[in-house]
């Protein structure tokens, strides 16, 4: 409210929710849908990313080999200076580490719709109003979508071959998709990045850590690890 009677214009994402009208309706959210939106993102997208963020430290201390290929890339590309978002594109490896961990670990592994009218899926008919659950790990894990689907392999993503829009889905898709998926990624790829190139790490036991399939995709215990300055820091 106070924002709204001072008429300033801040650069942060309150401004930018309060100056967007919705697409259809041309109409601007009023404080309690702006506050609603404003929780979600904070709320969920602060679980999401740090359980995100978990599952891919754990995948890199289990297969440390690419933590090789990602500090030449980081060297390559950003060097000695600091991380900026425009070079944070560039690293199209590191980003094929969060994809791939995004892929066999999806923070939401399921999400659900309503579907606005009568529609069918593979012969299956669908009323309006019903409610849709779309099993984002199932997609994640298909075999006739992924080779060995239960390997972690970040190459996937390298290489630039042809895959369907929705085989890959963790922050869902179409015009649902959600709406903090730019800044999750961005601010994800901002600790990878500081944390690898100044840092070895190794799990503390061999335990397998198992997932824990609650609203988001958990780790079903604690993933602790010990870190250690890398010889070499850029």
């Amino acid at each position: 409210q106070q924002r709204r009677q001072r008429g300033d214009r801040e650069l942060d994402l309150l401004q930018q929710i309060i100056d967007t009208p919705y697409r259809d309706s041309t109409q601007y959210m009023d404080d309690e849908q702006t506050i609603v939106e404003l929780l979600q993102l904070l709320v969920a997208g602060n679980e999401t990313s740090s359980n995100t963020l978990s599952w891919t430290f754990y995948l890199l201390a289990k297969h440390p080999e690419h933590i090789i290929a990602m500090r030449e890339e980081i060297e390559t590309v950003i060097g000695i200076d600091e991380i900026s978002y425009e070079k944070l594109h560039d690293l199209n490896y590191v980003i094929g580490v969060l994809n791939e961990a995004m892929r066999l670990y999806p923070p939401f592994w399921m999400i659900d719709r309503v579907a606005l009218g009568n529609d069918a899926i593979c012969d299956v008919e669908i009323a309006a109003g019903t409610t849709v659950v779309p099993y984002i790990y199932g997609v994640h894990h298909n075999e006739d979508i992924w080779k060995d689907p239960n390997r972690f392999d970040p190459t996937r993503f390298v290489e630039k071959s042809y895959r369907h829009p929705f085989s890959h889905i963790p922050f869902g898709g179409g015009p649902r998709v959600c709406i903090g998926q730019n800044m999750a990624v961005m601010q994800m790829l901002f600790v990878i990045v500081a944390i690898v190139r100044r840092y070895d790490f190794e799990l503390e036991s061999d335990r397998e850590i198992h997932r824990r399939a609650m609203m988001i995709l958990r780790p079903d215990g604690p993933i602790n690890m010990q870190f250690y300055r890398a010889a070499k820091v850029f």
